[in-house]
């Protein structure tokens, strides 16, 4: 409910834009100033309007139907924000004439051009809409994050506590609570360290993509590994998943080289400095206990008091 009154008050400012500005094509050819550097930093960024997109699979478990249901979920997801993203983008390059660098800098494009068209109360409910949109994919993440720890925790590759479930209501409420607390944290400490909205959300976002993309690189290489072992078709998740890693692959290289200008320069080592630590508890479980991390199979949240 809450992203629909968001997209609602998106796409009527859309409508509004377009109809005073009419379509164009310029958008489609950009003149000067593109480079393969600065498409894959802004790809980071672009991925990051994406991420969660698959959420529905960390659902698996308690679905009814779920391979029926999570496919369908997971790429109407994809679709449908790709169009909407595709859409809004187009619109704000034709609402500000090709201006890339107001654009760059406008905190709020949309409700910008909104009271530019004349129609600022759009503007207020694309603003609160956002703010709806912000809480619910928050809630969302960690309603995904929530079981994927859960998981963790029951094969001891994170605290064993966070692999409780409520004895009520069978939820991971451990996991959700500790998640919650970092969410909370991390955009607070940034801005009262003096960063503004808009780059504690580049930052944080552009650290926090980078393991999406770590994820989506390693899924699309084990994926046809796992159909073929399955006995089911893979040789064309092959050819997608190698493609997908490349492009994946592509963006984290162009993230380091050549150099962006800082802070940005700075985040990808931020995020090893994260990986090496997990990577390094990985390993130290596995080697101690091989069937702590028993592959492919996420168990459903049970009660603790039935844990036994």
């Amino acid at each position: 409910v809450l992203e629909v009154v968001s997209i609602s008050a998106i796409l009527a400012v859309i409508a509004v834009v377009l109809s005073q500005s009419g379509l164009s094509a310029a958008p489609l050819d950009p003149q000067g100033g593109v480079t393969a550097s600065g498409i894959a930093l802004g790809m980071v960024l672009a991925i990051l309007g994406f991420v969660g997109f698959e959420s529905a699979a960390s659902l698996g478990a308690e679905a009814r139907d779920p391979q029926r249901m999570v496919p369908r979920a997971v790429l109407g997801s994809a679709a449908f924000a790709g169009l909407l993203y595709l859409l809004s983008a187009y619109t704000q390059l034709v609402g500000f004439d090709g201006d890339t660098q107001a654009l760059s800098t406008s905190a709020s494009a949309l409700n910008t051009l909104a009271v530019a068209a004349g129609v600022s109360t759009l503007g207020y409910v694309v603003d609160a809409g956002a703010a709806l949109s912000f809480f619910a994919c928050v809630t969302a993440s960690l309603n995904a994050a929530g079981r994927t720890v859960f998981a963790m925790g029951r094969h001891d590759l994170v605290g064993r506590r966070l692999g409780d479930a409520h004895a009520r209501h069978r939820t991971p409420h451990v996991a959700l609570y500790a998640l919650t607390a970092v969410a909370g944290a991390v955009p607070i400490a940034l801005t009262l360290s003096g960063l503004t909205g808009l780059e504690v959300l580049a930052y944080a976002g552009t650290v926090g993509t980078f393991g999406y993309m770590l994820a989506y690189l390693l899924v699309s290489l084990a994926s046809p590994a796992f159909l073929r072992r399955s006995g089911q078709r893979w040789v064309l998740t092959a050819l997608v998943g190698v493609v997908a890693a490349s492009g994946m692959a592509y963006v984290f290289y162009r993230s380091v080289w050549p150099r962006p200008a800082a802070p940005y320069d700075v985040l990808p080592y931020v995020f090893l400095a994260l990986l090496v630590p997990a990577v390094a508890r990985y390993a130290l479980v596995r080697r101690r206990a091989a069937r702590a991390v028993s592959p492919l199979h996420v168990p459903q949240p049970v009660p603790v008091g039935d844990r036994a």
